[in-house]
């Protein structure tokens, strides 16, 4: 039997404060005056990042433009950031986690445009520390690791197969010693995820 419950009159008390330990604004403030700091000249394009991976990833002429004409004509290089959480359609049963996915299509969607430099590089990573069920906060993306990964051997039908699966982690394990995974351990916080894009100068 269920009893009756009794209101019961609470004081109250004035001895608590709150107050914000972190957030995304500041995570990206940090970056951005770590950046100007080396010698890089920084531009934010969004804190709301938001969406498919799929059509974050999607790297085509318009973006080849953008990064050629940001390496022509400038002394320091540039880091482009981005903060927000996208999202993983699953389709396939593999391991991973929407910053390695990311990372990964980056990959191979700059690969196949023709004036990028393979010194172009995209870190994707969450602020928590864990990217889907795995051990990593993210990975970096680029050029030269789809040219590492087919250096061993692989075909580029292999590497689009783990896109396919959602099989991130598996890609970049395969790798060797999991050299372009971001690993920082369990942070204890999470201010979302961050999207940085290195276009370095001539």
């Amino acid at each position: 039997m269920i009893e009756k419950t009794t209101l019961k009159e609470v004081n109250e008390t004035y001895n608590n404060h709150l107050f914000l330990l972190g957030s995304n604004e500041l995570a990206v403030g940090r970056i951005e005056g770590e950046a100007q700091s080396r010698g890089l000249k920084c531009i934010v394009l969004s804190r709301q990042v938001e969406g498919n991976v799929i059509d974050l990833a999607a790297v085509d002429l318009k973006t080849e433009d953008f990064i050629k004409r940001a390496v022509e004509g400038k002394q320091e290089p540039l880091l482009i950031v981005g903060a927000g959480e996208p999202t993983v359609c699953v389709s396939g049963g593999g391991k991973g986690g929407r910053n390695q996915e990311l990372a990964l299509r980056f990959t191979y969607g700059v690969r196949e445009l023709e004036h990028v430099p393979d010194s172009v590089c995209f870190l994707s990573a969450g602020t928590d520390g864990i990217d889907g069920p795995t051990d990593v906060a993210g990975a970096l993306g680029g050029s030269f690791i789809a040219r590492d990964f087919e250096e061993t051997g692989q075909p580029v039908a292999k590497a689009k197969s783990f896109i396919e699966q959602n099989d991130s982690y598996s890609f970049y394990e395969a790798l060797g010693d999991g050299q372009y995974f971001v690993k920082t351990g369990h942070t204890g916080t999470n201010v979302m995820d961050v999207h940085l894009l290195l276009v370095p100068n001539k």
